[in-house]
């Protein structure tokens, strides 16, 4: 399972030079390695954490075993935090809530994790270790302006961004929807 998680990280990176790239199939390169890997923390945290192979895992997630608050909170968290960066990088709305509901769930998992005398310590050392990374980069992430990496990306394209922001602030605005319509196939035709 490490070589998946290694593998979706690989993906995402690749999609996010692509996408940085403005190159169209970038954005859903980017999004598959985002669903991914938050699916296998989700589905397969402790199997990472345990260095299972996939028919170990399989194996394991066939027989019911209930979870503890401790296993539970820190792949949610990570989920949640994986998932508000992606927002947050696309500039969709509810980024800063997942974030932030990521964040706080992730300092909870810690304490679960530091507390816990169940698990062996490179489980809690790869949990802690996972948290923490995404946590840190989920905080710079939830300080950053709303449409910072959108600006980066499409900064050659001023109009567009313009255009994006009035649509995101009024979406009911026709006129507004018409103009990112109009910005969006002059930045796509090169025109």
């Amino acid at each position: 399972m490490k070589k998946n998680e290694s593998a979706f990280i690989y993906i995402i990176i690749i999609g996010l030079i692509l996408k940085l790239s403005l190159i169209s199939i970038g954005h859903w390169v980017f999004l598959i390695g985002i669903g991914l890997l938050a699916n296998s923390y989700f589905f397969g945290f402790s199997s990472i954490l345990n260095n299972e192979s996939y028919q170990e895992f399989a194996k394991n997630r066939s027989q019911l075993n209930l979870k503890k608050a401790y296993q539970i909170l820190p792949p949610f968290s990570i989920v949640l935090l994986i998932i508000g960066m992606l927002f947050k990088f696309m500039a969709w709305p509810g980024g800063d809530i997942l974030l932030l509901s990521g964040i706080v769930l992730g300092i909870a998992g810690v304490i679960f994790v530091l507390k816990t005398t169940s698990e062996s310590s490179s489980w809690k050392k790869g949990a802690l270790q996972r948290m923490v990374i995404y946590g840190v980069i989920a905080t710079v992430f939830y300080f950053l302006p709303n449409f910072f990496w959108f600006e980066k990306i499409y900064r050659e394209h001023p109009a567009y961004i313009e255009a994006t922001k009035n649509v995101y602030e009024d979406p009911t605005n026709e006129d507004f929807r018409l103009k990112l319509e109009e910005e969006k196939e002059i930045m796509d035709n090169g025109v």
